[in-house]
């Protein structure tokens, strides 16, 4: 079972995510990313509190299991990963002069955070 800590974080990480899908949802005729920027960075800094060096040694035994320590690494590690290729898709969001370009990195946004939420969702559930 995720520490009551690590678990709060991770909620919040996952609201912050599913109010960034809301605006590249509501956000499909508008050009305006830089609203998409900023929502990025909210969630950025909810998951550098979930990832600090002090949450990260609190969740070590005896508190997580092997397994569960091995699965929230593995889960965590994941996140990571996809929240910087998010930064990448949502920087080339932003530099998308054409409206298919735009239309197909919209799309591909959107990809990346139904990854990141199941994610997120999945290590909630570890339990």
């Amino acid at each position: 079972m995720l520490p009551q800590s690590h678990r709060n974080c991770y909620e919040c990480l996952l609201a912050a995510l599913e109010q960034l899908q809301a605006e590249v949802e509501s956000s499909e005729s508008s050009a305006a990313p830089s609203e998409l920027i900023r929502q990025w960075q909210q969630v950025q800094q909810e998951f550098q509190l979930a990832a600090s060096p002090a949450a990260i040694a609190s969740a070590q035994p005896p508190e997580l299991d092997g397994e569960l320590q091995a699965r929230w690494q593995a889960l965590h590690t994941e996140i990571h990963r996809d929240l910087r290729l998010l930064q990448a898709d949502i920087l080339y969001l932003q530099a998308s002069r054409q409206a298919a370009t735009a239309a197909e990195r919209r799309h591909t946004v959107r990809d990346r955070l139904e990854r990141l939420l199941a994610l997120v969702r999945a290590l909630l559930q570890s339990d």
